[in-house]
């Protein structure tokens, strides 16, 4: 890989530094094109694609060529190979290399067998080390311009800028890691899987690769009982991501959901596609189109607190003043009128509060240790039926009314009552760093490889009971520490001195 004779190093870079600014504004559709552009400057030699030698050492089939004649492939367009290049099954990939041979190449093979070609690259002395600057930059625009793709939902596009690097350079990280990245989004967990295991072989101390696997083992999980379970995120992009010129007040209120980072869960039975919707917030029909596309029937909400970043409605004051509203549980409750939703009855005069059109008549209380069941289809007495089972935990003490949702016993849903290495706050006037820290005691008896799901994105996606033992505030003395200095700076109320406030405080966000 060169850069064409033309082109400098210096402008190569230049264009790279625009597309990493970009994606660091949150512009990915301009640094897809900085990299483009990038890219452009550069061009393969036909010894650098694969070799006749090199696909044998893969086992992989070659038809007869004619003697290659030399010539250069541009890098620089951002679109797939011709359609007659590419195979119909979308793991393979017919390429066309310059000497006319057409190769088929499985992007499992080129995972298994990568440490063979690695062997094959040092023994010819072209070592990860020894890389020149030209394949080095021509290599990183790749790996960004995947990212980019990735970032802009074109997953088929990131895996084969993926796939490139890995050709290149066999011995580098970022090209399995890229390709696993893309493979995630699309929910090709075991290609996810190998890629993240060939990316760790590079790096085997690097965390969010380990992270990764983890991610990925624990959606074969999920897949293996039944369980639906996405997280939907507003920072990643999955909700609150549409802005409009003719919607100035909706796009405000997405930028500030952006800022509280919320998560939104769809948890269900995999078999039967009935789901219930955790904490519906800020971008309902962002919600609901996605639950569609996945063809998910959404037959419940489940609330864990009744804060507006939760379940939407009016701002708690001084914010009220603005006259503008939070969409939420009001909106899917309208659109869903069938809509069972599960709340702790401590938390419904909150929600009213803020959603003065929801009457609390609609509501499902929950109470504590109750358990719902989204039953399984039985259509033979010899099959178990595939349940998925709910579970309500009251933890009180960042609202009078928090739960979290144990489902199968394998996922707890924690809303704000436990994040990573923290939790929620315990300053608002309902609010009882006591009844918290009895709370947290509480989920610290829980098995130790329980996967947490937290409400907010605060440090992370996930975490488990053990982590947060061992690095959280599951741990006695840590969590003991932090509640005495809650309680020392924020002096309990007395539950009478409660009666008659405005239950959403100066400000539940």
């Amino acid at each position: 890989m060169h850069l064409r004779p033309s082109a400098s190093l210096l402008e190569a870079t230049a264009l790279k530094e625009r597309g990493n600014s970009a994606i660091k504004k949150g512009n990915p559709t301009l640094a897809l094109s900085e990299y483009s552009k990038g890219l452009a400057l550069f061009a393969f030699d036909h010894e650098q694609l694969p070799s006749q030698s090199w696909l044998s050492s893969l086992g992989l089939t070659t038809s007869p060529s004619p003697p290659p004649q030399k010539r250069r492939v541009s890098l620089g367009s951002g679109q797939p190979p011709p359609t007659s290049q590419m195979s119909k099954d979308p793991a393979l990939n017919r390429r066309s290399v310059p000497d006319g041979t057409t190769v088929k190449l499985s992007f499992k093979d080129l995972i298994e067998h990568d440490q063979t070609v690695v062997a094959m690259q040092e023994q010819n002395g072209n070592k990860e080390s020894n890389i020149s600057k030209d394949l080095e930059l021509g290599t990183t625009l790749l790996s960004n311009r995947a990212l980019a793709h990735t970032a802009l939902r074109n997953y088929d596009l990131a895996a084969a800028d993926a796939c490139q690097v890995i050709l290149l350079r066999p011995g580098w990280v970022k090209g399995y890691f890229r390709r696993a990245e893309a493979y995630l989004r699309q929910r090709k967990y075991s290609d996810a899987l190998s890629d993240f295991k060939a990316a760790l072989q590079r790096e085997p101390k690097n965390q969010t690769i380990i992270e990764r696997i983890a991610r990925v083992r624990i959606h074969l999980e999920d897949l293996k009982n039944n369980l639906i379970c996405h997280q939907l995120s507003i920072s990643r992009g999955d909700l609150c991501s549409t802005k409009s010129f003719l919607t100035p007040v909706q796009n405000m209120i997405f930028d500030f959901a952006m800022q509280m980072r919320n998560f939104v869960y769809i948890v269900g039975n995999a078999e039967t596609r009935d789901v219930a919707v955790v904490d519906p917030c800020w971008d309902i029909d962002g919600i609901i189109k996605f639950c569609a596309s996945e063809k998910l029937n959404i037959i419940a909400a489940i609330i864990t607190h009744y804060h507006i970043d939760h379940v939407g409605g009016i701002p708690p004051p001084p914010y009220d003043k603005y006259g503008v509203r939070v969409d939420g549980l009001a909106k899917l409750m309208k659109k869903i009128p069938s809509l069972q939703v599960y709340i702790n009855p401590k938390d419904i005069p909150g929600v009213c509060q803020a959603n003065p059109e929801i009457s609390a008549q609609k509501f499902i209380p929950t109470s504590d240790m109750q358990s719902i069941v989204f039953a399984g289809n039985s259509n033979s007495s010899t099959t178990p039926r595939k349940d998925v089972t709910f579970q309500f935990l009251h933890t009180p003490g960042h609202t009078p009314g928090s739960q979290c949702v144990l489902v199968n016993q394998t996922r707890l849903l924690s809303g704000d009552t436990l994040f990573i290495r923290s939790c929620g706050r315990c300053d608002f006037s309902d609010s009882s760093p006591r009844l918290l820290g009895a709370s947290l005691e509480r989920l610290s008896r829980l098995r130790d490889d329980v996967v947490v799901l937290p409400g907010h994105d605060y440090g992370g996606e996930f975490t488990t009971v053990r982590n947060e033992k061992v690095n959280g505030l599951l741990g006695g003395e840590r969590r003991d520490a932090f509640l005495a200095r809650q309680m020392a700076a924020h002096p309990e109320s007395s539950d009478a001195s409660l009666e008659g406030q405005d239950r959403r405080g100066k400000s539940s966000l």
